[in-house]
């Protein structure tokens, strides 16, 4: 795994759990692949956070100061 793996939930969801997920749309998978899926999630989860407090802290960046408000 990369760097995110010292992430609090990393690991909360288990490889096994994945299989048995997938399994249930008729979808076969070994441990490793379901690795690669919880991988990719977990990815997936730190890049969305990462934008989501980007683009926070640019809405405080962008509010209207006093010295907007004549303008």
């Amino acid at each position: 795994m990369v760097e995110f793996v010292s992430m609090k939930y990393v690991g909360a969801i288990k490889p096994e759990t994945v299989i048995k997920l997938y399994k249930k749309d008729g979808i076969d998978l070994t441990i490793e692949q379901a690795k690669a899926i919880l991988e990719f999630m977990y990815m997936l989860a730190e890049i969305s956070l990462e934008l989501a407090g980007n683009k926070m802290s640019n809405k405080s960046d962008n509010l209207p100061t006093k010295f907007d408000e004549g303008k």
